[in-house]
């Protein structure tokens, strides 16, 4: 960054060049801190650099004002943030800024609600006084759209076209928005009660992680908090290269666990108005390869959890469909799947919830997908692979499943749960430690 500068300080005017090398210099530090690693940083910024240093006399100076813009805009936003200003929602309609009547943002930790207009930009400025759960609306002609509750850390921004919204997202300015309040939980329960008889090893063949409740169905085992009001987590295999078995043609309704008490679980007038969707941590698409009882059971209380609609229709059905194509190329594949909530300091849980009975938010959802390959016929032990995936749940949108891979270890950190509890230490210090470098092969099912 440092000879970029130098090297537009001599092609171009003094006064000139020392100004957009000024620009350049403050762009290497405040992208670099922006950027978050030295990798990222070589990668995104390094790449015009390059171009400016190497490249032909026309790509060295589009180069360079790709650089002096992008300076431009993160100084921008840099100003607006000492301003004063630690969260920005800009809002646009169909590409162009919109000029709504008015943007909300609820602080649910302390009940603040704060409301401002949008300027000419689109751009609607609030100064919040910390980390939180935070849900905003935005009030325009076609009623009130509310995003879904998430923990932010400041500062930050939001960006939302109300073009793109669902006219079913729409709701009258004057309706009433779902409970949300802020609750805290010890992380792991000491309890431990399992309903519905013996569990097969092709659920949980190498332990089972704790919960209060561990509920055995036929194609699923679920360890369920009561408390919560969500599972800790799901474990459920399946085969895509087998012939899907389910004959059914829709997805059948929400549900009780039928081996729940019912006053235990969520119910649907939770969910309403909250924002989130009743977010599947067992795949129905996967559960269709294990027949219509494998897509009912998917389909209980018991097995979901409050997910932004953005999250669950986007990122995380990316990161399913990824799973399920791996399956189809490698065969049977075992899946673990639950929430993380945010932790306080004495290791207890923080999470929003919804809901009359409280429902848990999650702040992040994890899934591990674990494949066994046969040892050779010369007695090697078949070996176990893992791909970890922990996945915001936030509003905003990704479909690339690579980019949220991480280690058990690290999942095991964030919720308490400990997986793989019949093997020894040797034996799960690679699987648990690693972290996947790249995605395994796939095909389409």
């Amino acid at each position: 960054m440092a000879l970029t500068a130098i090297w537009i300080s001599r092609v171009l005017p003094t006064s000139i060049g020392i100004g957009i090398a000024a620009l350049i210099a403050f762009a290497g530090i405040v992208s670099l801190i922006i950027l978050g690693t030295k990798e990222r940083w070589i990668a995104v910024a390094g790449a015009w650099v390059i171009d400016a240093l190497t490249r032909s006399k026309a790509r060295s100076i589009a180069s360079s004002v790709t650089l002096a813009a992008a300076t431009a805009a993160i100084g921008t936003n840099l100003w607006l943030l000492i301003g004063g200003a630690n969260f920005l929602i800009e809002v646009q309609d169909n590409g162009k800024p919109s000029i709504v009547s008015s943007v909300i943002v609820q602080s649910i930790g302390n009940n603040k609600e704060l409301k401002t207009s949008a300027d000419t930009q689109g751009i609607a400025r609030f100064t919040l006084s910390g980390d939180d759960f935070f849900r905003w609306s935005v009030v325009a002609k076609r009623g009130r759209y509310t995003a879904p509750t998430e923990y932010i850390k400041l500062p930050t921004s939001k960006f939302i076209d109300i073009a793109k919204i669902e006219p079913k997202d729409w709701q009258p300015v004057d309706s009433k928005l779902g409970s949300i309040a802020v609750k805290q939980a010890p992380m792991v329960s000491a309890e431990l009660k399992i309903i519905g008889g013996e569990i097969p090893t092709l659920l949980t063949p190498w332990g089972i992680p704790k919960a209060p409740l561990i509920v055995r169905h036929t194609t699923l085992l679920v360890g369920f908090d009561p408390k919560l009001r969500v599972p800790r987590w799901v474990s459920y295999s399946f085969d895509a290269r087998a012939k899907r078995d389910s004959d059914m043609r829709s997805r059948p309704r929400f549900r009780h666990d039928p081996k729940i008490d019912p006053e235990l679980q969520a119910a649907d007038d939770d969910y309403r108005g909250s924002g989130f969707d009743r977010g599947h941590l067992i795949s129905p698409s996967d559960a269709r390869f294990n027949g219509d009882e494998g897509v009912i059971e998917a389909n209980y209380l018991s097995t979901v959890v409050p997910q932004s609609p953005i999250s669950n229709r986007t990122t995380w059905l990316a990161v399913e469909n990824y799973t399920r194509r791996v399956s189809a190329a490698f065969g049977r594949v075992l899946i673990i799947a639950g929430p993380v909530f945010e932790q306080n300091l004495d290791g207890s849980l923080r999470y929003a919830a919804i809901g009359k009975k409280g429902v848990a938010v999650p702040a992040q959802l994890f899934r591990i997908a674990i494949r066994q390959r046969p040892g050779t016929t010369g007695g090697t032990a078949d070996t176990l692979e893992a791909l970890t995936f922990l996945v915001p749940n936030n509003t905003e949108r990704n479909d690339r499943p690579d980019d949220f891979l991480t280690s058990i270890d690290r999942i095991e950190r964030l919720t308490g749960l400990q997986f793989f509890s019949d093997l020894s230490p040797n034996e799960t210090k690679s699987i648990k430690q690693t972290k996947a470098s790249q995605l395994w092969p796939s095909q389409t099912p």
